[in-house]
């Protein structure tokens, strides 16, 4: 396996997932727009496109994930390995695009798109409280976000074709 493969699901191992909460079903229910799951006992907002394996992935799961989307040419080209600068600059794109949360504060900005996003969460001190759900989801909706991005960047440095 490449080794930008394993330092992206690294990364996400170490970086993006929280502790789990024991309630993790995903029960799918629908809108024209829109793909509402539960997510660790909270109702969740996804487009329909979203990819629902990406919640509640093992290591193994997400490199598995990672490698469908990769050509069997990408994969067995040499010299088409990402920088940690190269990672680094993607995870930071796409994380920037989600909330930011800690333990003690959610700027009211991040609370607005929070309480769409999830909407069981009615109150600051009910977000705060449930800051591990919330950072897992936005993390796994940066995660759809990475892959696309560094599955795009290696096939380009591969010098495949990108679709």
């Amino acid at each position: 396996m490449r080794k930008s493969i394993l330092a992206v699901a690294i990364l996400f191992a170490i970086s993006l997932f929280a502790h789990s909460c024991k309630d993790n079903t995903l029960n799918p229910s629908t809108t024209d727009s829109e793909k509402y799951l539960s997510f660790k006992g909270e109702k969740i907002r996804i487009t329909k496109a979203f990819p629902e394996e990406l919640f509640d992935q093992t290591q193994q799961q997400l490199e598995a994930y990672i490698n469908s989307k990769l050509s069997r040419n990408a994969r067995e080209t040499s010299g088409t390995r990402l920088t940690y600068n190269e990672l680094g600059t993607i995870l930071n794109r796409n994380l920037a695009k989600y909330p930011r949360v800690n333990y003690d504060s959610i700027s009211h900005q991040d609370f607005k798109r929070i309480i769409v996003d999830i909407p069981s969460i009615k109150s600051m001190d009910d977000a705060l409280l449930k800051v591990e759900i919330i950072f897992d989801y936005y993390n796994t909706l940066a995660k759809n976000d990475v892959i696309s991005d560094v599955v795009h960047l290696e096939k380009r440095k591969a010098g495949l074709k990108v679709s």
